[in-house]
C-alpha cells in the first residue's frame, strides 16, 4: 500500500490516506493525480499508519485497485459519517450501453442505459451530461449509486444516480475508473 498525502486546498488542507494501489500505479504516477475521497470520514489506523481520508477506487478482474478520479477538483465541509454509514450506499461501475435525447428535461440532458453486469441488469439514468458527445458516451464507464430509489425526471424514470463532479464552468465531469474493469464491481 501507499502513503498519501492529499491536498484538498481550502479549509479541508492536506489529508493522509493509505492506498492498496501498487499494482496499477507508481510512486510517480500518483504525484499530482487527482484522485476522488471521502473527507468527512473518521481518521482509521492502517497498521502505523492514520488514514485521514478514504481514497476511492474499484476492483480489476484481479481484485487491484483502480483509483477513481475526476477531472474537476471540488471540496466542501460536511459532517462526518461512520463507515457503516458510507457502506449502505451501493455505488458501483457500469458501462454505458446506450444513449438516448432527452428534448423533455427541463435543462440539457441525456437518458444512459447503463449495463451494471449480471447481478444488477441494465438500469437507465437522466444525465445532465450535455457536455460529452453521444459517442464520446456510449462504451464508456461511469460510476453510480444503484441503491437510491427511482426517480420521475419528467417523463422519464431514473433508475440510478450517475456520478460526477462539476468543472469551473459547471458542467458535470463524470467520475470513472482509470482502467478498465468488470461491470457490476462495487466501489469501496
Amino acid at each position: 500500500a501507499y502513503k498519501l498525502r492529499i491536498d484538498f486546498g481550502g479549509a479541508i488542507g492536506v489529508k493522509k490516506s493509505s492506498a492498496q494501489a501498487t499494482t496499477h500505479y507508481s510512486k510517480e504516477a500518483l504525484l499530482n493525480r487527482l484522485v476522488v475521497a471521502v473527507v468527512n470520514f473518521p481518521p482509521k489506523q492502517i497498521g502505523p499508519y492514520m488514514s485521514e481520508v478514504l481514497t476511492l477506487g474499484v476492483p480489476d478482474e484481479d481484485g487491484n485497485v483502480i483509483l477513481l478520479r475526476p477531472t474537476a477538483a471540488v471540496a466542501r465541509e460536511r459532517p462526518l459519517i461512520d463507515f457503516d454509514d458510507f457502506m449502505k450506499v451501493d455505488i458501483r461501475v457500469g458501462r454505458i450501453a446506450r444513449v438516448e435525447d432527452f428534448p423533455e428535461a427541463r435543462k440539457p440532458a441525456w437518458k444512459l442505459f447503463i449495463d451494471f453486469g449480471p447481478e444488477i441488469g441494465e438500469k437507465r439514468s437522466s444525465a445532465q451530461i450535455k457536455n460529452y458527445a453521444r459517442e464520446e458516451l456510449e462504451g464508456s464507464m461511469v460510476v453510480a449509486v444503484v441503491n437510491f430509489p427511482p426517480r420521475q425526471i419528467g417523463p422519464f424514470m431514473s433508475e440510478v444516480l450517475t456520478l460526477g463532479v462539476p468543472d469551473a464552468d459547471g458542467n458535470v465531469i463524470l467520475l470513472r475508473p482509470t482502467a478498465d474493469v468488470p461491470v457490476g464491481g462495487r466501489m469501496f
